[in-house]
């Protein structure tokens, strides 16, 4: 069978708009959804519809729709320290660990300005949260935990029973970004949950918290008061519905699409071990669909580039223009991490794209021996 012209597996970075998200987008009405009018208050059913269909597949709780994932962890973080601050509150330490997205990374500095300490617990070489130092650091001076669900450049998924009895009744976030859609259930601890549509096969530039157990961070985004005050703006009607249909989709198919992408993931990884000697998986208790492989004596950047019609990538791509090896492999202290390649699976993604990539791996690899 022929190679597609281009082999998408940088699904961890966004995935392909579903063809039914972009139609049912293209069918909403033009009306401002925060208007009295019929066309507004047309939106608005439009809106609160597509407010349940992710919450169909999230689960329960308050859904407060924002601009991405990046935003719903500043609501989350920043939100709880001002709520602490505005409550004359005196805990000032928020904890999350060294492999978290450089959304939540970035915030340390604001919040020192702020009079808080984000508190970074290191992880095993195997990606999981280390347990005792969690255990140390978690006190009555903590305000939140904040841990990444499902990481995204390795796929590694937290052991939430273990942290779930470390929290105790500490306020506890997640971001949950890469775990919607790929887990079959989210964890159910956290209190607020980060949400991302173009991890799900909807539109960029819409995401979510949930707000469980009566969590309410205070607004960063003032003006309005749409949402409850917890996030003003006026709602891009589109969009939203957008990432409804996209979580609908998603939750039909989800058992089937789960078993068809860990099949894709278990070919892909049997193969690269079997023609790239000494190759191993990053990581350990791996969601299917983000696969992490360390290829001795590569240099993945340069091995991508012999590669052309591959869509892929050596970590983030929030830091995919750096030439620095990723926070997330530094952290797990894996040598030579430049060695390693993240390829990302997704319920669009096609056995005759992986045996495509498969095929110029493998032509790569000899011209790199030649």
């Amino acid at each position: 069978m022929p190679v597609p012209d281009i082999i998408y597996l940088d699904n961890p970075a966004s995935t392909p708009l579903d063809p039914m998200v972009a139609e049912a987008m293209f069918s909403v009405v033009s009306g401002n959804p925060h208007a009295t009018h019929p066309l507004g208050i047309q939106a608005s059913y439009q809106i609160e519809s597509a407010r349940q269909q992710i919450l169909s597949l999230a689960g329960k709780g308050r859904l407060i729709f924002t601009s991405g994932a990046t935003e719903a962890n500043s609501l989350a973080i920043l939100g709880m320290a001002l709520r602490e601050l505005r409550l004359k509150g005196q805990r000032r330490k928020i904890v999350s660990c060294t492999t978290e997205h450089a959304s939540v990374l970035a915030l340390k500095p604001i919040l020192a300005r702020l009079g808080f300490e984000l508190r970074l617990v290191p992880v095993t070489s195997d990606g999981q949260v280390n347990l005792e130092r969690l255990e140390d650091e978690l006190g009555r001076d903590v305000l939140m935990l904040s841990i990444m669900a499902v990481n995204n450049e390795t796929g590694v998924v937290q052991d939430w029973q273990e942290i779930d009895t470390l929290a105790g009744q500490t306020i506890v976030h997640t971001d949950a970004a890469q775990a919607l859609g790929k887990l079959p259930k989210l964890p159910k601890r956290p209190d607020l949950i980060t949400l991302s549509s173009h991890k799900v096969h909807g539109p960029q530039g819409i995401g979510a918290l949930l707000l469980r157990r009566g969590s309410k961070p205070d607004a960063l985004l003032r003006g309005g008061g749409q949402q409850g005050g917890l996030r003003s703006g006026t709602l891009p009607t589109a969009l939203c519905v957008g990432f409804g249909i996209c979580c609908e989709v998603a939750q039909t198919s989800l058992a089937d699409d789960l078993a068809r992408i860990a099949d894709l993931s278990e070919h892909l990884i049997r193969e690269i071990s079997d023609l790239w000697p000494g190759a191993k998986r990053v990581g350990e208790s791996c969601v299917d669909g983000i696969v992490c492989m360390q290829l001795p004596g590569a240099d993945a950047r340069h091995l991508l580039n012999r590669m052309p019609t591959v869509a892929a990538s050596t970590g983030s791509a929030c830091d995919a223009r750096t030439d620095r090896v990723s926070h997330v492999l530094r952290a797990m202290r894996v040598p030579d991490g430049r060695s390693c390649i993240r390829l990302g699976i997704s319920r669009m993604t096609t056995r005759q794209e992986i045996d495509g990539f498969l095929n110029l791996l493998d032509h790569a690899r000899q011209n790199l021996l030649a």
